[in-house]
């Protein structure tokens, strides 16, 4: 089991916007910073320092964002390099209906998504 931040959108652009709000978040929290969630902005670059961007993308590296095509490869790609059977998703937007509509699409994604079994080795 993995747990990864994703974020499905109709196209890419538009899922990438929507992470700015988490991007913001963790931005606020290395600031010493409230960190309640921010609306999405166009982009992230005036809102940071290079050293802050590095962190910030450090910290959310492993997110999943764009259209559901960009999310089911990048989900295909984290059970194929983890090996795992089951991934918490976390969504993090500034409005609840993105949020459902991001988890409605995973969900859609997941459910035509082929598994392919793992097999475990047994100690005898």
């Amino acid at each position: 089991m993995v747990a990864v931040q994703v974020i499905a959108a109709e196209t890419d652009a538009a899922a990438k916007r929507l992470f700015t709000t988490p991007q913001q978040r963790f931005l606020r929290l290395i600031r010493n910073q409230p960190v309640e969630l921010l609306p999405p902005v166009d982009s992230m670059e005036p809102l940071w320092q290079d050293w802050e961007r590095a962190a910030v993308q450090n910290r959310l590296g492993a997110a999943i964002v764009g259209s559901d095509a960009t999310v089911k490869a990048g989900l295909e790609k984290l059970a194929g390099d983890t090996g795992a059977d089951e991934v918490i998703v976390v969504t993090d937007t500034y409005e609840h209906a993105d949020r459902l509509q991001s988890y409605r699409r995973v969900a859609s994604i997941a459910s035509a998504m082929e598994m392919k079994p793992t097999t475990v080795a047994a100690e005898a």
